[in-house]
């Protein structure tokens, strides 16, 4: 990915950080944020996205 692609982001990747800021949770407890950050991952597609890892931890895979 270049740095071009990712100026392509920039509007997504605001909007992502925003609406993480405006919903904070405490470390370990991020029973919002974590579903959150799955469900922009899995809006990506080809990501293997596994949740609940330790509680509320994720793991994306990339799948070639």
């Amino acid at each position: 990915m270049t740095e071009k692609d990712l100026l392509g982001y920039q509007r997504d990747m605001e909007t992502w950080m925003d609406h993480i800021h405006e919903n904070p949770e405490l470390s370990m407890e991020e029973e919002d944020t974590a579903p959150y950050i799955a469900s922009v991952l899995k809006s990506f597609g080809g990501w293997e996205v596994t949740e609940g890892v330790g509680k509320y931890g994720i793991v994306a895979s990339m799948t070639v």
